[in-house]
């Protein structure tokens, strides 16, 4: 081939070759940019207990779920976040703490009543051993009268041997001498009470329950699991109140499945309201069993009525079996009642061979 052709094929190829290297970059520019990748820190506040690592975790990630932490006296319950039980199966999208939830365990002789001061009218309990001093403050006499009790944590009383909040016996239609009765106002502010225990083996007339006596007080907003009251005496016993007087309010409770009473008489919630005062919101799952009637889902006894005084019962629902082998008066919602009962229902297995 001539020089001159040869040099003339040789000025096409390296043409070509710088044509298709212009083209490759122009289409490696033009591609987008390979996106980023992001990562979040999952930070873990064991809220008083033993410590949890951070955790980084790439965008649209899961983070896994790590060992419990532990803390004296408490159980861990969940980690929260934005005060719900986290969802360990959600993927994370941004930076976030989680908190532990704890449930402070009764160890059945720690009483501490030392949060208490008379020049003080609201209290915040914030672990079992407190609960556990406000039952011993009232039954030595501190009434609470125009104070206010907040429980600021759930409870398990871990079926230890629990004194009733108010302690004495109910004469006709009041509380006979030498009774203590709450006359404050419990909230329990949305809390658990877990695995409550009274047996009582006392007297007819003695008055059992978390709350023995409240007179002219409120107990409200808490829920009971597990509990389980025996009484082989009493015929004025409650899981929650056991007895309830002037104008004494017990509003928004409820007794899970799985609790129990068993008494001569008693109530799923209040075992006796006598005169005036109110039961409302309240729903009652507990097996209610009686020796001689006088058993409710709610109430077990409501009456006693006096003029321009009343017992109202409104908006409650019983799915909790009712059960009297021995004697009348037994009902769903009450077993003798006196007062008015708006909105209830009962949707529990009810057995006696007496009247409602």
């Amino acid at each position: 081939m001539p020089r001159c052709q040869r040099g003339k094929q040789m000025k096409k190829s390296f043409v070509f070759a710088f044509l298709c290297v212009l083209a490759l970059a122009l289409v490696v520019s033009c591609a987008e940019p390979e996106a980023e990748v992001r990562s979040y820190t999952v930070t873990f506040d064991s809220n008083g207990g033993s410590s949890v690592a951070a955790v980084v975790v790439k965008e649209g990630e899961k983070v896994s779920k790590p060992e419990n932490p532990t803390k004296d006296g408490y159980g861990f319950v969940s980690w929260l976040f934005d005060d719900r039980p986290y969802d360990f199966n959600a993927t994370v999208d941004s930076n976030i703490t989680l908190t532990a939830k704890w449930i402070s365990i009764w160890d059945g002789s720690a009483v501490d009543a030392s949060w208490y001061s008379n020049e003080k009218t609201k209290f915040v309990l914030l672990n079992a051993s407190q609960l556990a001093g406000f039952a011993k403050l009232v039954n030595e006499g501190t009434s609470f009268e125009g104070k206010t009790v907040e429980l600021g944590i759930d409870v398990d009383l871990a079926s230890k041997p629990w004194t009733s909040i108010g302690t004495g016996e109910r004469s006709g239609k009041g509380i006979a001498e030498n009774s203590y009765a709450f006359s404050g106002s419990f909230d329990g502010c949305g809390h658990y009470i877990e695995n409550l225990a009274i047996a009582d083996s006392s007297s007819k007339d003695n008055c059992v329950g978390f709350f023995g006596i409240i007179k002219s007080g409120s107990v409200a907003n808490v829920t009971f699991k597990n509990a389980k009251v025996v009484s082989d005496k009493s015929s004025v016993s409650g899981i929650v109140v056991g007895y309830a007087v002037e104008d004494s309010v017990v509003d928004s409770i409820t007794v899970e499945e799985g609790s129990s009473i068993t008494a001569i008489e008693a109530g799923g919630i209040v075992g006796r309201m006598t005169v005036s005062g109110s039961i409302s919101n309240c729903e009652n799952y507990a097996h209610v069993t009686t020796k001689s009637g006088g058993a409710g889902g709610i109430v077990g006894k409501a009456y006693y009525s006096e003029a321009n005084k009343s017992i109202e019962i409104d908006n409650c629902r019983n799915y909790g079996a009712i059960e009297a082998s021995n004697g009348g008066y037994v009902g769903g919602v009450a077993g003798l009642f006196a007062g008015e009962l708006t909105s209830c229902e009962n949707n529990g297995w009810v057995s006696g061979n007496g009247t409602s």
